[in-house]
């Protein structure tokens, strides 16, 4: 019976490693850091937990591929519990504001109150968002009514959020647009996600982030797979064209018949297999990814009143390279903080050059300690800014920044997501082989765009059934079922 060596624990490797297992193969996975989760964790500062990954979970919705798929590896069981925020999130401009609500109705109608000059912009937007929305939850075939809505949403992907944005003369409207993720990526990439969420297939299982890794971990334990946490990789050995197994950073060696590469590709081919061929996308795409930086703070409950996600103006972060901030509170997760009080965190997007220069800060250790301290300062400057009352209570609990995504998950620039998406650009893939050898593949969110929680537990399906079933194409989720955050 062959083995399966998995090097990486993050939800692709995890995924990956319950299917095998589901089928009777061994796998075995290493995971450098002390837990199993990837990207998809969280931790505990002075009594509170800090949520690193989930914003929404896309395929939330019963009855859906991947509602059935993260019911099959534990993300979802019958005991979790699903909150659906009312909005997606809200963006404030001078005393101004507007959301994406969870009913499209709604939001149509307050886009229209704040901008009457904008109705036909917003109503051509809510068309293509509601013929989004409808073809995910379709259970059959595409209906009459959504084909002629079609051609509506063929237009955004012809755009980027920076030109959709450029469509409304509402500053308020503009800024919603792009506060999203930037201005430089596709129009669907708002879109489609809001579609979902709308749809009741993009909300947040109950526990967060943590409590989903740990779920998913205990799948892949009770199944009988062994997991190596704390246990580094050094390298894949290699006999002819060949993985015999692998070598740890304890100097032992472990036969398998098989090795995935379920970590960042930079890992895999700068550092794991010096020799293989390295695929011309990873070097074409440069500049194209994006990373965060991240502060969480806590304060008496009282001082701010639940708002789920919203976007506020942060002048004084502009040196970082934008000035609008990402505020979350977790009201909705009490369990997170002890009683009469709350975790609020701040989000700022880093483009790729941003985000390199904080892995290079971190070379001096105390350079970037003060860089961290400072982030944290500024974030809390602009909420207290927006929430005066916080004053009193308001605690920084952590700041984390690209060189921390570089550390805890070698991806160079620290990027938590694979590919940037622009506009008139085909989805990028990366190829699941590593060349020249037989038995050796990539199993990462990397493989197709746009990645996220759905790509990494996608590819790790597929990379099982591959080992099943041979060159056997996976099925293919909807477009409505493929982006997430």
């Amino acid at each position: 019976m062959k083995r399966v060596g998995i090097i990486g624990g993050g939800v692709a490797g995890l995924t990956a490693g319950i299917y095998l297992l589901k089928s009777g193969i061994p796998c075995e996975i290493f995971e450098k850091n002390a837990m199993a989760g990837g990207n998809l964790t969280g931790w505990r500062r002075e009594e509170c937990v800090i949520d690193n990954c989930l914003h929404w979970l896309t395929g939330t919705r019963c009855g859906t591929a991947l509602y059935a798929l993260w019911q099959d590896i534990g993300m979802l069981d019958e005991n979790t519990a699903i909150y659906r925020a009312p909005y997606f999130y809200r963006s404030e401009l001078r005393g101004e504001s507007v959301a994406l609500y969870a009913s499209m109705e709604l939001a149509r109608r307050e886009f229209h109150a704040v901008a009457p000059a904008d109705s036909r912009e917003i109503d051509r937007f809510f068309d293509a968002a509601e013929a989004l929305r409808d073809l995910t939850c379709r259970t059959g075939g595409v209906s009459l009514s959504i084909a002629k809505r079609l051609p509506t949403v063929i237009r955004y992907s012809c755009l980027s959020l920076g030109e959709l944005a450029e469509h409304f003369h509402s500053p308020l409207l503009r800024r919603l647009i792009t506060d999203y993720i930037g201005g430089d990526y596709t129009a669907l990439g708002l879109l489609v996600p809001y579609a979902a969420f709308s749809a009741g297939n993009a909300s947040l299982p109950q526990g967060g982030s943590p409590a989903a890794a740990e779920r998913i971990t205990e799948r892949f334990v009770s199944l009988g797979g062994v997991l190596h946490t704390g246990c580094e990789v050094r390298r894949v050995v290699i006999g002819g064209r060949e993985a015999t197994g692998i070598l740890t950073a304890d100097s032992r060696y472990r036969a398998f018949d098989t090795v995935l590469c379920a970590c960042d590709p930079e890992v895999t081919y700068g550092h794991l297999l010096t020799g293989a061929k390295r695929p011309r996308v990873l070097s074409e795409k440069k500049e194209l990814r994006f990373s965060a930086l991240h502060a969480a703070f806590s304060c008496d409950k009282l001082a701010i009143s639940p708002f789920g996600t919203l976007v506020i103006d942060a002048p004084e972060l502009q040196t970082y390279g934008a000035s609008r901030l990402v505020v979350r509170e977790f009201s909705h997760e009490p369990t997170f903080t002890p009683k009469g009080k709350q975790v609020v965190q701040c989000m700022l997007l880093q483009k790729e050059c941003e985000s390199k220069k904080w892995v290079a800060y971190r070379q001096d250790s105390s350079f970037y300690r003060r860089q961290k301290d400072r982030v944290g300062e500024k974030m809390a400057d602009a909420l207290l800014r927006r929430f005066p009352a916080a004053a009193q209570s308001l605690r920084l609990l952590d700041v984390w920044t690209p060189a921390t995504y570089r550390r805890y998950f070698g991806a160079p620039s620290g990027a938590f997501m694979p590919w940037y998406m622009p506009p008139h650009a085909l989805p990028c893939r990366l190829p699941y082989k590593v060349k020249p050898y037989r038995n050796v593949f990539l199993v990462t969110q990397w493989e197709r765009s746009p990645g996220g929680l759905p790509g990494a537990a996608m590819a790790g399906k597929r990379a099982a059934e591959r080992l099943l079933k041979g060159e056997t194409v996976a099925e293919k989720l909807s477009i409505g079922e493929s982006f997430a955050h």
